[in-house]
This record gives structure tokens, sequence and C-alpha cells, in this order.
């Protein structure tokens, strides 16, 4: 997967993992970051070339369905500078429970 090679090294462990493909090419992802008995966190990646086109709210949408028919919570989480990402928050109508503070 020449967009994602980060995801195919530990891939056993990130599922389940969603996918859309354009032209034989994978150009938006969605797998399991972190996982326990009761939760999974989404990790997204569209590919630059592929951004605006609703693939990341897809892929996570699919992502969130199958974690909660195995049982689990599905988590999303963005930073403030990621606006992409919060987009995609937006599209899903998610729910904000929560917030990081840093100290640096």
């Amino acid at each position: 997967m020449p967009h994602f090679p980060y995801t195919y090294e530990d891939f056993e462990y990130k599922q389940p993992c969603f996918v859309i493909i354009e032209d034989n090419i994978p150009v938006s992802i969605c797998c399991s970051a972190r996982q326990t008995s009761k939760a999974d966190e989404a990790s997204v990646f569209t590919h630059e070339d592929y951004r605006g086109r609703a693939y990341g709210a897809d892929v996570v949408k699919a992502w969130a369905a199958e974690v909660q028919i195995q049982g689990r919570i599905a988590l999303y989480s963005t930073t403030k500078a990621n606006l992409a990402s919060q987009s995609v928050a937006r599209k899903l109508q998610l729910a904000q429970y929560g917030t990081d503070i840093y100290i640096s």
C-alpha cells in the first residue's frame, strides 16, 4: 500500500480496517489506532490528492459501525489544529465529550 506503508507494519493489530480504493489505489483508510476490550480509537488518513471528497467520513463511518457490531465503543479524537479531522467529525455529527490540556 504505497500511500499507507505504516499501516501494513502492524496490520493484524489495527483491525477493523476499512479502505477506499480509487483507480486500484488505496486513497483513504480508517483502522483502530488503540484498542481495549471496551473501546477502539480511530486512525484515519486520506491521501492529500483525494481530500475533499468525503472519503474520510465514509471510512470512519464504516469502521465505527464494525467496532459497534463487535460490542465496543468507537472513539474519534482530533486536535484543535487539525481542521480536516474536525470536518470529518462534523460530517459524522459526533458528540464532543472531552478536551485534552497540554502543559509544556
